[in-house]
Formats: C-alpha cells, sequence, structure tokens
C-alpha cells in the first residue's frame, strides 16, 4: 500500500504521529499514526488487501480479525461486507475500552451489544464482559457469577451468536498482564469447560495449550498434550480424565484420603 501522509488523520494527539488526511471523530490509538478511514481511496485498498490475504488459494486465511474497532467503528460492516461475509466467513472486532488506561473492566455488554447492532450483526465482538466474570468467579471461587435467573453474564446473555469467548488475550495476560487469569491449572481448566459448554464462540489463547509464561517470565509446567491422554493423566471410576499432580493440582490434597482414579474423585 504506497501511501503517504495524506492517508493519516491530522489531528492525532501526538503531533509527530498526525497526517495531513481529515480529522476523526473516533477514539484515537494513541501509539501509532492513524489511517483516515474516511478517505475512500484508503478503504478501497484495504479492501482490495483484505480479500487477498483471505480468498481461497492465497495465503489460507479465512476470517478477519479488527483490532481497535473503536478507532474506526462506523466503517466496519463496509470492510466485512466487502470480505468475509458474503462467504460466510466469520469477523470478530476488539471493542475494548479501557477508560484511557484506567480500568481494563471498563467494557460493558451494553458497549458491545452497541457496536455488534450498529454493524447489523455481520461483525462479532470479544465479549470482556464475560471475562471479566469468569475473572471475578475464579478469584472469589464463586461460580454463581456465571449465571442466574436473570440469565448469562457478557454478550452471551444478549447476542451469544456474536459472541467471541475467552479467558485471556495478549492484552490481558503477560507481559502486557492488564488483567491476567489467575495462576491455578484447575481454575484455568474450569473456565474452558465453561466457555467450551456455554453459547458463543469459544477461542482457547494459544500460550494456555502450549506454555504459559507468568509475569516473571517463566513457562509454566510442560506443555501440555491437548488430547487429554498423557500417560501421567489416568480416567477415573467415572471415565473421567484427571490430569496428574502438577503445580496447580494434587489428588491427596484435592481429595483427601480418597484412593486416586476412584470412582466418585469428580
Amino acid at each position: 500500500l504506497d501511501w503517504g501522509p495524506w492517508a493519516l488523520v491530522s489531528n492525532h494527539p501526538d503531533v509527530d504521529l498526525a497526517g495531513t488526511g481529515e480529522a476523526k471523530k473516533e477514539a484515537h490509538y494513541e501509539a501509532a499514526p492513524n489511517v483516515d478511514h474516511s478517505n475512500v481511496e484508503v478503504r478501497e485498498a484495504l479492501v482490495s488487501w483484505m480479500n487477498y490475504m483471505t480468498r481461497p488459494r492465497n495465503l489460507g486465511f479465512s476470517s478477519l480479525r479488527f483490532d481497535f474497532v473503536r478507532g474506526y467503528e462506523p466503517h466496519v460492516q463496509e470492510y466485512v461486507d466487502s470480505t468475509v461475509y458474503p462467504r460466510g466467513e466469520l469477523s470478530v472486532g476488539e471493542w475494548w475500552n479501557d477508560d484511557n488506561g484506567n480500568n481494563p473492566r471498563y467494557t460493558t455488554t451494553e458497549m458491545l451489544s452497541d457496536f455488534v447492532m450498529a454493524q447489523n450483526g455481520h461483525c462479532g465482538a470479544w465479549d470482556f464482559p464475560l471475562k471479566n466474570a469468569i475473572h471475578d468467579a475464579a478469584l472469589t471461587e464463586d461460580w454463581s457469577h456465571l449465571g442466574s435467573p436473570e440469565g448469562l453474564p457478557g454478550l452471551i446473555g444478549k447476542h451469544p451468536e456474536l459472541a467471541f469467548t475467552f479467558i485471556d488475550n495478549h492484552d490481558t495476560s503477560p507481559p502486557q498482564a492488564h488483567y491476567p487469569f489467575p495462576e491455578s491449572v484447575p481454575k484455568l481448566i474450569a473456565a474452558y469447560a465453561y466457555i467450551l459448554t456455554h453459547p458463543g464462540i469459544p477461542c482457547v489463547f494459544w500460550p494456555h495449550v502450549y506454555g504459559k509464561k507468568n509475569a516473571a517470565g517463566f513457562t509454566n509446567g510442560k506443555e501440555p498434550d491437548v488430547t487429554l491422554s498423557e500417560s501421567e493423566g489416568r480416567m477415573d471410576g467415572r471415565n473421567v480424565w484427571v490430569p496428574p499432580n502438577n503445580e496447580g493440582f494434587s489428588w491427596e490434597a484435592r481429595w483427601p484420603d480418597r484412593e486416586p482414579w476412584s470412582v466418585g474423585s469428580q
């Protein structure tokens, strides 16, 4: 994309990152220059590039994840409708408001609902309010945070077909660690059990499968076997897979005086 200052907004808070394009009304991404999405030439170039990236037999991608959609929200549906939506593929926007860095949990269900409805349901959103509820449930061990007679928390309670559910992502987990999920293997397994069995489009965080680093940069334990068939783990008497003893789980601590893998363990 052969762009110059004309393709960047003119009212960036940092004058060194401002261009000569139109002034934007949407939120600014302050760490980098902001593309002027009001420019037709810019939008046409982006659509062409996204189609190249997502068409079959090109690069192998089929769906789109839009970063920081608050910065160009009025144009998201145009991008989706011109690329993946007619092909029946997925698209998800990261609509995340952290109150200017003051509160990573600031995004509400109503904010996300307004975004997905503004796109006429053609683009989903990451369910940050559900992440908040799962986080609170794990910290307090009060799993009633995850459901009530009034319904389910987060976007899954209003538009589950547009809710992309997750436990952690590159922003919430270390090294950025805006609010990482608690360092507990059993709680992590419980959290994934929830999103994998409830409405929404569940997404598994890569480091949770292939090695998770804590705030100090150390990987916790060994890489798990995603088939749940490690020789150290076993099926118990109720045909439920039980993990091997590890830093986050001990049969002795969890079920004292019960024979490992015995009936009733779960």
